[in-house]
């Protein structure tokens, strides 16, 4: 439905907003949508954190924005935001809201 992307999406801007250099994360090695989505993000996958998870023992990737400093990559940021809102059909928050 891509209330993630949205979710995610503002996470993003909220980094920026802080002065956060890069964001990383974990997901597990079998969530090719999750991954999918943060690689859109400009996300990388940068190591393994075996068997992180509890449930089942299954292995995380950890993944590593592109620095949030670079130009092109905010604009790029800022184009994805607008678009998974309005595929959302919802206003994004005025900036610095």
């Amino acid at each position: 439905m891509g209330l993630g992307e949205v979710l995610l999406a503002e996470v993003m801007d909220q980094a920026v907003e802080v002065g956060a250099r890069r964001v990383t994360l974990e997901v597990r090695v079998s969530n090719s949508v999750a991954q999918a989505l943060y690689r859109k993000y400009g996300f990388t996958g940068e190591g393994i954190r075996r068997r992180y998870y509890s449930d089942n023992n299954e292995d995380a990737l950890i993944m590593w924005s592109k620095p949030l400093d670079e130009p092109e990559y905010r604009r790029d940021l800022s184009a994805m935001k607008a678009a998974a809102f309005r595929r959302m059909r919802i206003l994004p928050p005025p900036p610095g809201a």
